[in-house]
């Protein structure tokens, strides 16, 4: 039995007029990475016209177990023998829509904090944690109202994207990372994987 909130996928392959569920096969066919919580759906999350599955991995807390609990997605295919193929990995902010394709350097280490002060700019950081003090490497902010704009262009910010009335900016502190590699991994979360509305 799942529980309520979860998501089960199966994948349904029909080849000589049969049906062959190709989720139940390969190495592990109990694996729980089918079983998701809602808001994290199959979608074709790189554009290339096949449908990835999405698995969730826990990040590194930042600031004990009290702190926030956040995971990166490793989407994949399944082959028709029920093996995967690794497609690429992805930091989801679900509720703002938004997401951030990691390259294979970010992935490694990776740690996020929302920052929450009120004397701060609110903002996703992005670590690279390991033994020692976590190094910052980049940070996603969102900016409404009049002068949101100009914000997302200022102290050393950059605009990332702008859906609605806000706009979205970037910020570096890692030099091995580009303004291009941040603008380029910055993605709206598609709403509905037809009609790629957003």
């Amino acid at each position: 039995a799942y529980e309520e909130s979860t998501i089960v996928t199966d994948v349904f392959v029909l080849s000589d007029g049969v049906f062959t569920n190709v989720s139940s096969l390969g190495d592990n066919p109990d694996d729980l990475s089918r079983i998701r919580h809602r808001g994290l759906y199959a979608a074709d999350v790189d554009g290339d016209g096949l449908i990835e599955l999405p698995r969730a991995v826990a990040l590194p807390k930042l600031g004990g177990d009290e702190a926030p609990a956040y995971n990166k997605i490793q989407w994949y295919n399944l082959r028709t023998d029920g093996s995967r193929r690794y497609k690429l990995t992805t930091f989801h902010n679900h509720t703002d829509g938004w997401f951030v394709e990691l390259l294979p350097d970010w992935e490694e280490s990776l740690a996020v904090d929302y920052v929450r002060d009120p004397q701060q700019l609110p903002c996703y950081r992005f670590f690279r944690a390991g033994a020692g003090t976590p190094a910052e490497r980049f940070v996603i902010y969102a900016f409404t109202g009049a002068d949101a704009a100009e914000l997302a262009r200022s102290d050393g910010r950059f605009p990332l994207g702008e859906k609605g009335d806000v706009f979205y900016a970037g910020q570096i502190y890692d030099d091995s990372i580009t303004r291009a590699q941040l603008e380029q991994a910055f993605h709206f979360i598609s709403t509905d994987w037809n009609s790629g509305e957003v």
